[in-house]
């Protein structure tokens, strides 16, 4: 699946590159993924007031920032606040081994995948059970870029629906192209182009890193439902979540 199959999914809210909705991907049983139910993105810090009244529109009525706590301190969340739009802070990550986990996303992207998955259980689960908590309407979820904290609850909700491999992974690989404005702006304060070579490897989005993260996600424990019942979900949540996700 190319990107361009994902432009039906994806929200132009005023300064957001990489907004889209989780509905509308098939499933191996036939009933889609629903829409307005899980919106994935990036950084909401430069939403204008515009694009939050198009969020607001749209139904989102939770937001669950996955950013550290020094990124939610330098570019605040603008809908912290606001009356009819819960938002919760939760770092997928550990603040205090940002380093660690920087070294070793570079180093392997399946294996930080991995990492996450083992040492950030408790995390997950909180952030399952606040989309579970939701109330009526859309979740939103993201980090800075929305690209691999977001992409890995993005997967993990996905793979719980049945959603096909090739499909998560091509809609993992969308960031790459939804982004790739922003990126290059970045890359351009490099100067060094061995630098900027190497700065570059990490805004790619290989459809490949998310088959082989899933395939080994089922390997380990089943998929996403076993993952999640091992990480301390219990039947009833899973399901309910699951119900939550499919039309």
């Amino acid at each position: 699946m190319q990107p361009d199959s994902l432009n039906g999914r994806r929200l132009k809210w005023d300064h957001l590159a990489n907004a889209r909705d989780l509905g509308g991907h098939p499933t191996r049983h036939g009933t889609p993924t629903r829409a307005r139910a899980f919106v994935r993105s990036d950084t909401l810090s430069n939403l204008t007031q515009e694009g939050q009244r198009a969020l607001e529109a749209y139904g989102v009525r939770v937001i669950v920032d996955l950013r550290y706590p020094q990124e939610v301190a330098e570019r605040p969340n603008p809908l912290a606040r606001h009356p009819r739009v819960r938002y919760h802070h939760v770092p997928l990550l550990d603040p205090s081994q940002r380093e660690e986990e920087a070294r070793l996303f570079v180093h392997s992207r399946v294996a930080w995948h991995f990492y996450v998955f083992e040492q950030r259980r408790e995390a997950i689960a909180r952030i399952m059970r606040l989309f579970l908590d939701a109330p009526d309407g859309g979740v939103l979820f993201h980090c800075f870029v929305g690209k691999d904290r977001t992409g890995l609850i993005a997967a993990l909700l996905l793979d719980l629906a049945d959603v096909p491999h090739e499909v998560i992974a091509a809609d993992y690989h969308a960031s790459e192209h939804y982004l790739y404005d922003l990126h290059q702006q970045w890359l351009s304060t490099f100067d060094d182009p061995e630098v900027r070579a190497r700065m570059a490897a990490l805004t790619t989005c290989p459809p490949e890193v998310m088959l082989q993260v899933l395939d080994e996600l089922e390997a380990r424990f089943g998929g996403a439902y076993g993952y999640l019942r091992d990480s301390g979900l219990d039947e009833a949540e899973v399901q309910a979540l699951r119900a939550r996700l499919l039309a």
